[in-house]
């Protein structure tokens, strides 16, 4: 009895979705258009492109540009442009230096 009425759940869930929305794809669209996703040519589905895609999207190619820009410099206009990429330095540690070292140090000399 209780693996009957599972699988009829199961079924009712499968093809109406979560909370019994009306459409397949979960989405309750009260005014028939296409919601977020589009039908293709052939019974396809797909999804449009949201602002959030969009956005992610042009980012992306942003970020190309400016890493394919940066890849014709030369390293010396590359660091003085966007300075020292991380592991590209070196920390140094003194012990038992004097703090007049630090309070008085001039890096132009």
């Amino acid at each position: 009895k209780k693996a009957a009425k599972k699988a009829a759940f199961d079924s009712a869930y499968d093809t109406k979705g979560p909370k019994g929305a009306d459409n397949a794809d979960g989405e309750g669209d009260e005014e028939g258009g296409a919601g977020p996703k589009a039908k293709k040519a052939g019974g396809r589905e797909e999804k449009e492109e949201t602002f959030y895609d969009s956005q992610k999207r042009e980012m992306v190619e942003r970020a190309a540009k400016t890493r394919a820009a940066l890849d014709a410099l030369t390293p010396t206009a590359r660091v003085s442009l966007e300075g020292y990429r991380p592991g590209a330095y070196v920390r140094m540690r003194f012990k038992g230096m004097p703090y007049e070292l630090v309070a008085h140090h001039d890096p132009c000399h």
